[in-house]
């Protein structure tokens, strides 16, 4: 395990990011949406971690979702190779019982992301209450999984359980294939489908696991797919285009009409179009910061924008100051006992928050590092502070507090 302080800093890039080589549809969503972020948790910063980019918070939504798909892929991989079409057919039941059901499943995948906390140096000291949270939610996960299972089929005839990803050189035979990484070499972009199933007749099927609930942009990604399929001279060197694209959730099975050969052109022009904007956005340093009321709050680096913290109006929807939790900047002045400190407050998104305000640390290993005049940016606080003669915000062991280190 790293040593991790516990007090992290909040500082620009060493090394601003690129786009990379490859595009790939979720880091197009998320440049479009805001490029600022993309960049911030893509960049180089040395000395902070071993790990690429910035360390990624805990997300329980992100999480679950990540956990269940992980564990869909392995269970459907390991129905295949042993001749399974389903989970309802007797040799299916029998693998689910081998493996030790769905909770065990699930659970090993679970210890397997946990390992990964500890060089994260925004959640080795919170592991503990995560996997506590992470097992609470197990029944929920559970329930997931088995629903986009049953939903779930295939032929019979496998012939690969898993195309490898880093064989790139080998065309799809007959049978059902995953997590089947296609690329387009002339838009420079690539992605991986859950399961492409190609039957007798040359019939291909692609199809999209989502394990939560269904988005604008679950559509936009199985389409990509299609052009991908259909453009990747490796994989499908006949050019065959997708019949089916299925986007599987847990209570429904979504099929999207699959585009005509008309129909991909236009998906790639519009994928060229995309590209080029990016790849221009991301030459201006730092890349712009969209700012709105629906991302900003659950920006994963939100504490490294500037702009966030000096922007308030385009993020302060209301003026309700009774909010359980939020975000608040904060300059140090005097120290008042063992665990409290007063201060100066230039930002919160209670937009009632008063200038002075007592912010106490239940964590003493957290205020003896701090000093007079530190700047404090403090994300998913106490924010309780109405009908107090003195507010107080308080610092729990799940609270996140970075001190600002500014460019010299």
């Amino acid at each position: 395990m790293a040593d991790i302080s516990p007090i992290q800093l909040a500082m620009p890039p060493n090394h601003w990011a690129s786009p990379p080589e490859w595009l790939t549809f979720s880091f197009a969503k998320d440049a479009e949406l805001c490029p600022r972020r993309t960049a911030l948790k893509r960049s180089d910063y040395e000395g902070l971690w071993e790990g690429p980019g910035y360390p990624p918070s805990f997300s329980a939504p992100a999480v679950v979702g990540a956990l269940v798909h992980a564990a869909l892929r392995y269970l459907i991989r390991e129905l295949a190779a042993r001749g399974s079409t389903s989970i309802r057919d007797a040799r299916g039941f029998e693998t689910l019982r081998m493996l030790g059901g769905y909770s065990r499943v699930i659970t090993a995948e679970m210890d397997k992301w946990l390992l990964r906390c500890d060089s994260n140096p925004r959640l080795a000291k919170r592991k503990f209450s995560i996997q506590q949270r992470l097992e609470r939610l197990l029944p929920e996960m559970r329930l997931a999984l088995q629903k986009v299972l049953m939903r779930t089929h295939w032929s019979a005839g496998i012939t690969e359980g898993r195309t490898p990803r880093r064989k790139g050189n080998e065309m799809l035979g007959l049978g059902v294939h995953f997590e089947v990484g296609l690329l387009h070499p002339g838009l420079k972009w690539k992605g991986f489908a859950d399961m492409v199933e190609i039957g007798p007749s040359g019939d291909v099927t692609i199809t999209d696991f989502k394990t939560g609930r269904p988005k604008d942009a679950d559509e936009q990604q199985v389409l990509v797919y299609a052009l991908l399929w259909a453009r990747d001279s490796n994989k499908n060197p006949t050019g065959r285009l997708a019949s089916r694209l299925l986007i599987c959730y847990p209570d429904h099975t979504r099929t999207v009409v699959s585009p005509s050969a008309a129909g991909l052109h236009g998906i790639e022009a519009k994928l060229a179009e995309s590209s080029n904007s990016i790849r221009q956005v991301f030459k201006i340093l730092p890349p712009p910061a969209n700012l709105s009321v629906e991302t900003c709050p659950t920006c994963d680096v939100r504490h490294l924008c500037d702009e966030y913290w000096t922007e308030r109006s385009a993020i302060i929807q209301d003026n309700d100051a009774s909010k359980s939790y939020g975000d608040c900047e904060l300059n140090l002045q005097f120290r008042l006992g063992l665990s409290t400190w007063e201060s100066e407050c230039s930002f919160s998104t209670s937009s009632l928050t008063p200038n002075r305000i007592l912010v106490h640390f239940s964590e003493g290993s957290i205020i003896e590092g701090l000093r007079r005049g530190d700047r404090l940016r403090i994300l998913n606080t106490s924010l309780r502070v109405v009908d107090l003669e003195t507010p107080v915000v308080t610092v729990t062991p799940s609270t996140e507090v970075f001190k600002v280190e500014l460019v010299k």
